[in-house]
């Protein structure tokens, strides 16, 4: 025969007595479904001695067990010594509560699916008989004995001292958080998609049944768990591992979730992992925090596994399309790269800047330039004895080098025209030496393709001229644009090496006057410039030492 609430003797007068009377009740309601539990898994131990699965009398050992810790949790924490003790953590006690209660539904369930034989009904009957007393357990605690313990009034009775004598084994390691993971109903639970069944999750807690429960469920959904016991050992074990998400308990000893967030989230290297926190507690404001930190999503416990499952896929599914934007993202620059570099072969990188802002007529005049001309010699008898191909790899070769030449003079290259090669310094940048570093340059390339034809036996030479003075330049074009000097000196200069000789570099009277100093010059005297009339020129011999 069950005791009846109201005539239960209890301490409490004057106004703790309705109090007293609620939380005199509801730990008489709790004992009811936490007797149910205990007896149906006593039984069922009885009844399944013999049968051919191992693993069932485990989980029904501890499902027993369970029962026996919320028992021992009414037992110690509502009795009449301790039930208004002014240190009583309410949140606490009823974490504690709703963990054991959770613990028992999850390996029922669990005893349910992992049946290798059909159960007898009523077998079957009496697993559902203790879900429903664990639920009835999780409903009484959060509604009667939570309220009820909220308003207790805190009295001022003293400590015995014999407050832990005969307490059950619950407190320190047992209090942290225990996520049961209930297992799917038969026949819902959608497999996880192809591309996830490879997916690695880093699972923390710090209770053993907990991981043991939660690997065996998400094992089971296909995919590949490593369980650590905390948050240091979480983050060690992404330092050396690769995961694809992460399960987070919020309370854990030594580094909890929350703050585990929080360093994993300050790491570049991992900033992008998606984390779950899942806990029994249900802590609005440390929910909140975990979001607000970084959490891809939240789970409270008991964890409907539809719900998880579909928490988990979208998590890896975010992840994945993060992963795929990032490689979108860098293809995208690298071709943009790709772009930038080919277009800064044809125009200088200050017009391209200028692009880029916005200007549409990129066009400027310069006072003060110098324009080089380079004509091959010999060329033109040169492609009637060989093939087009390799007649292209020998110009191809030759106009390689001159642009490395040209970088390291400082100088602009401005376009090939068949054999023939222009150049210019003092823009788009002004350069007070664009004429010392002209000449520097033609008298490196003369030796370059001097080089270059004694080593491949061919009768190439070349003629040079220069020039300097003002230029307007710009881009022309709107399709196939490119970037071009136009003007009288461009014209002069151009002439210059038309009306050269071979293997000679001849420079205009302006350019000789602005390189007399450090160069060896020769004069050539006066002579018709077609165009232009009679100009003053010289040979360009050799750098002065």
């Amino acid at each position: 025969m069950t005791e009846d609430p109201q005539k239960t003797q209890t301490p409490f007068t004057g106004s703790n007595a309705y109090v007293g009377f609620n939380l005199a009740k509801a730990r008489h309601e709790l004992r009811t479904p936490t007797n149910h539990i205990i007896g149906y898994s006593e039984i069922l131990l009885e009844e399944l001695e013999d049968y051919p699965d191992p693993d069932w009398k485990a989980d029904l050992q501890k499902i027993r067990s369970s029962g026996k810790q919320l028992e021992g949790l009414l037992n110690f924490h509502f009795s009449e010594s301790n039930l208004f003790e002014g240190s009583l953590d309410i949140d606490q006690v009823i974490f504690n509560m709703r963990t054991a209660a959770n613990q028992v539904i999850g390996y029922t369930e669990l005893v349910i699916e992992t049946a290798t034989q059909p159960l007898p009904d009523t077998v079957v009957a009496d697993l559902n008989k203790i879900i429903a007393a664990a639920r009835t357990c999780m409903d009484l605690t959060e509604f009667e004995l939570k309220p009820a313990l909220i308003s207790r009034p805190l009295s001022a009775v003293p400590s015995s001292g014999k407050e832990n004598i005969g307490a059950p084994p619950v407190a320190a390691s047992y209090c942290n958080s225990i996520i049961i993971m209930p297992p799917p109903l038969p026949g819902v639970m959608a497999e996880p998609l192809p591309d996830e069944k490879a997916a690695r999750i880093l699972f923390a807690d710090d209770n053993h049944d907990n991981r043991r429960l939660l690997t065996r469920r998400l094992e089971r959904f296909g995919y590949q768990v490593v369980v650590v016991k905390n948050g240091l050992e979480a983050l060690e074990k992404l330092e050396s591992e690769s995961f694809d998400l992460a399960l987070l308990d919020l309370v854990m000893p030594e580094l909890d979730g929350k703050e585990t967030l929080r360093q994993l989230k300050k790491n570049p290297k991992h900033e992008a992992l998606p984390v779950v926190i899942i806990s029994a507690m249900d802590v609005p404001e440390s929910i909140a925090k975990c979001i607000e930190l970084g959490a891809e999503d939240y789970l409270p416990s008991p964890i409907n596994p539809i719900l998880l499952q579909a928490r988990i896929s979208a998590a890896l599914e975010k992840k994945r399309l993060r992963e795929f934007e990032k490689l979108y993202l860098k293809q995208i620059q690298q071709e943009q790269e790709k772009s930038e570099k080919l277009l800064l072969n044809i125009i200088p990188g200050p017009i391209v800047d200028r692009l880029k802002q916005g200007e549409e007529y990129v066009v400027d005049d310069f006072s003060d330039v110098t324009v080089i001309f380079a004509d091959l010699v010999g060329f033109t008898a040169l492609s009637q004895t060989m093939s087009a191909i390799r007649l292209s790899k020998i110009l191809n070769e030759i106009f390689i080098s001159f642009d490395d030449l040209l970088d390291i003079h400082g100088l602009e290259k401005i376009k090939t025209i068949g054999d023939a090669y222009m150049a210019v310094c003092g823009l788009p940048l002004p350069d007070v030496l664009h004429a010392e570093k002209t000449a520097k340059f033609a008298l490196s390339i003369m030796e370059e393709l001097k080089r270059f034809a004694f080593g491949n036996d061919l009768p190439l030479s070349m003629r040079i001229g220069i020039h300097s003075g003002p230029v307007s330049a710009g881009i022309i074009g709107r399709k196939k644009f490119t970037y071009d000097l136009w003007g009288e000196t461009v014209n002069l200069a151009s002439r210059m090496e038309s009306q050269g000789e071979p293997s000679k570099i001849q420079v205009s009277e302006e350019t000789a006057k602005l390189i007399q100093k450090g160069f060896n010059l020769e004069s050539r005297g006066t002579f018709s410039v077609r165009g232009i009339g009679a100009r003053e020129s010289y040979w360009l011999i050799s750098e002065r030492v």
